[in-house]
């Protein structure tokens, strides 16, 4: 009963918002193509500020986000009339556009269902900040600094409008079932946005549509809308950016002038990059800007706001904390420097490479060979078509189709993170090559037109079988196997959610087939929503119980499914020490608290305090001090340590060994453990270790909790 009010609170939360954001979007709108972007801007752009606003007065949970989208429902009901949207009609007798659309329907669909049924994969950012601080704020009721004192941390300092949506996630889950969730829509959004901007440049249906299918399905895009990670979402907002800026370009609308504005601030909040890549939407605005000084002046500064209170208010919070909204990069112009900070951008090159080869590395993996080919055919048969149809003296178009190889050159010549690593940067480029793929479909016509439509499905499906690109194959693999109960491994336990899942979107495509048909179309949504209820009621079950089966091969993996059954059904109090990833601790269902302790005498200080004092101090150089500067850690010593542990009430230290770049800035032992795993042995009287492999130690801090040792 408790996971079924669980999932019914979760949905009506989210459907309050949506409901709230589909009444805004369609206020205006042109069309169903503009509504349904508006609303996917509008249904982030509210959450976002609805958790950000609720969070920094200290008011982050569960049941005031709720009352929240309630109130702001009832506001958007009373205060904005309804407009009704006429449904688009598809060109599904073009058969290359029928088959693009019928394969992203199936991967839109195959994602949801593993994306409900699985959790967040060990590992990368979501460990590290992405999940972590999210959660960390729903412990504490606010939203505060998260210290990274074991990596780089920078990551305190990021932008993180979609944690403030993981946040949102995670309260009215109870936990992270729907994480993976985050992201799919706005995978959904990039596609829109694709196809806006290429209808909005007057391309034809069927060029609009499969360009944004083709460049939407990319495998990196894929995989990346099964993990809680941020970079599609990222792409969504670099595409509607664009997209309302060049609308308004010939509408004039405040409407359009304000997405705009929403779009940056969604941008620029979602990622420190955001900052650099707002530059191409930006400057498609800047271009279009006319009338009086006094009116250039006006929509200069309502976008400006509207950016700032949708995404820049991060670097303002960085600004009043630090002196430096772009803290802790040190930031200089013609010598004088503007802004101080902690290191250069030079000391950020852990990540960076010059290599061209990884350039080609990064495609061949986020892309996929085949569609990559497919890809940069577009553009340049793009190109060419408009060159000799002499639409290049549209300036506006030509920009358009500039746009990816400006993205692709800020990526590897600005962006200090430019390796395979971080290839998934390229998102903002490869959704505006789709693109060029509609101009091409549209603008060569002929049978250089047809060809170009029907190479989108072959190479789509082509690439989806090669080694590491067929995310997608595989993934509607394993969820099919697991609703007839074969295969499907750790699926399994899931069966009935998935097979419950499947039927829901199987009830809620014919109710969109027969809408016509209005009992049909009644009795569809009530049977969709019935086995969506129970089947997320089912998932969240099997997630509490089989949660950390997932994690087991990872490094950390079994030690924290260890301390899971060490401490069913008591919440505690952990310090991590060591690893960056201490999502894994917070426990199946959120329970406990999470959190890093530091080492020496300041309790609570900040790696911004520690700044602070080593420039009294004159040892804050940023030409000398690198990405990882260790402040925090000099003056560090076991005493101390144990007196925070105790100060913080701690009942359990978490310590994992280093990752190999901290290694070599911190201290540690030979197998990789940090100076805390030693100062825990050396204390017996006041640390009991509970649980030791190669790469984990768990210890109890005396007063101990009453837990058994592994």
């Amino acid at each position: 009963m408790e996971s079924l009010v669980t999932i019914i609170t979760f949905l009506a939360m989210n459907a309050l918002a949506f409901s709230a954001a589909w009444r805004l979007g369609k206020a205006g709108a042109r069309g169903w193509l503009e509504a349904a972007i508006g609303t996917g801007v509008f249904f982030f752009a509210l959450i976002v500020t609805l958790t950000a606003v609720l969070g920094f007065v200290g008011a982050a949970g569960k049941w005031p986000f709720a009352t929240g989208a309630a109130v702001v429902w009832a506001v958007v009901l009373f205060a904005v009339k309804p407009v009704s949207v006429k449904f688009p009609s598809i060109p599904i007798k073009v058969l290359p556009v029928s088959i693009m659309c019928a394969i992203s329907i199936l991967a839109i669909a195959g994602i949801f269902v593993w994306d409900v049924v699985t959790p967040p994969p060990a590992g990368g950012d979501p460990f590290i900040y992405n999940l972590t601080f999210p959660a960390t704020w729903l412990k504490a009721g606010r939203i505060e600094y998260v210290a990274l004192p074991y990596g780089a941390q920078a990551a305190t300092y990021y932008p993180l409008n979609m944690e403030l949506f993981n946040m949102w996630l995670l309260a009215g889950a109870g936990g992270d079932m729907a994480a993976n969730l985050a992201q799919l829509p706005t995978l959904l959004l990039c596609g829109l946005g694709v196809a806006g901007i290429a209808r909005a440049a007057g391309v034809a249906k069927p060029g609009a549509l499969i360009g944004a299918a083709s460049a939407m399905l990319s495998p990196g895009l894929v995989q990346q809308a099964t993990v809680a990670r941020v970079d599609v979402a990222f792409a969504a907002w670099f595409v509607t950016a664009i997209y309302f800026a060049y609308i308004w370009g010939s509408s004039r609308s405040n409407r359009h002038l304000a997405l705009f504005g929403v779009s940056l601030g969604l941008l620029i909040g979602t990622k420190s990059l955001g900052a650099v890549y707002a530059i191409i939407p930006g400057a498609l605005f800047i271009s279009q800007l006319k009338g009086g000084a006094s009116r250039i002046f006006s929509d200069l500064v309502r976008v400006s706001i509207l950016a700032v209170v949708f995404g820049g208010f991060w670097h303002l919070r960085n600004w009043l904390a630090t002196g430096n909204p772009f803290f802790p990069l040190n930031v200089s112009l013609f010598g004088i420097n503007i802004f101080p900070g902690a290191y250069e951008g030079s000391a950020m090159r852990a990540f960076h490479t010059s290599d061209t080869a990884e350039l080609a590395k990064i495609g061949g993996l986020f892309i996929g060979f085949w569609l990559q080919q497919y890809l940069l055919l577009g553009a340049v048969v793009a190109g060419f078509a408009v060159l000799l149809k002499n639409r290049l003296s549209r300036k506006k178009l030509a920009y358009l189709l500039l746009t990816p190889w400006a993205t692709l050159a800020l990526f590897w010549f600005v962006n200090p993170h430019n390796n395979l690593t971080n290839g998934r940067f390229i998102f903002p480029a490869v959704l505006m090559l789709g693109f060029c793929v509609a101009v091409a479909i549209n603008d060569a016509k002929g049978i250089v037109g047809k060809a170009m439509a029907w190479l989108a499905p072959a190479a789509v499906v082509a690439t989806s079988f090669i080694k590491d690109c067929d995310h997608l194959p595989r993934l509607l693999r394993d969820v099919g196997s697991a609703a007839v109960g074969i295969g499907g491994g750790l699926l399994i336990p899931a069966s009935v959610a998935i097979a419950l899942l499947l039927g829901a979107v199987a009830a809620a495509a014919l109710a969109l087939i027969m809408r016509r048909k209005r009992f049909i179309a009644f009795a569809s949504c009530f049977a969709a929503l019935v086995l969506l209820v129970s089947a997320m009621t089912a998932a969240l079950d099997c997630h509490k119980e089989h949660k950390y089966d997932w994690h087991v091969f990872f490094p950390e993996g079994r030690a924290w499914a260890q301390l899971e059954q060490m401490t069913k059904g008591r919440s505690l109090r952990i310090a991590s020490a060591g690893g960056e990833r201490a999502y894994g601790l917070f426990g199946a269902d959120m329970r406990h608290n999470v959190m890093t302790v530091n080492i020496d005498e300041h309790l609570d200080w900040q790696f911004h305090d520690y700044w602070k004092q080593a420039r009294i101090d004159g040892k804050a150089d940023p030409k000398t001090a690198g990405e990882r500067p260790q402040w925090h850690r000099e003056a560090g010593a076991p005493s101390l340590w144990l007196n925070n542990l105790q100060e913080k009430k701690i009942d359990i230290v978490f310590a994992s060994v280093l990752d190999p770049i901290s290694r070599s800035f911190m201290e540690h032992d030979d197998a990789g453990f940090p100076v805390e795993v030693a100062w825990a042995d050396s204390m017996p009287d006041d640390f009991r270790m509970l649980f030791a492999n190669s790469v984990s130690r768990i210890y109890a801090v005396r007063p101990a909790p009453d837990i058994a040792d592994n």
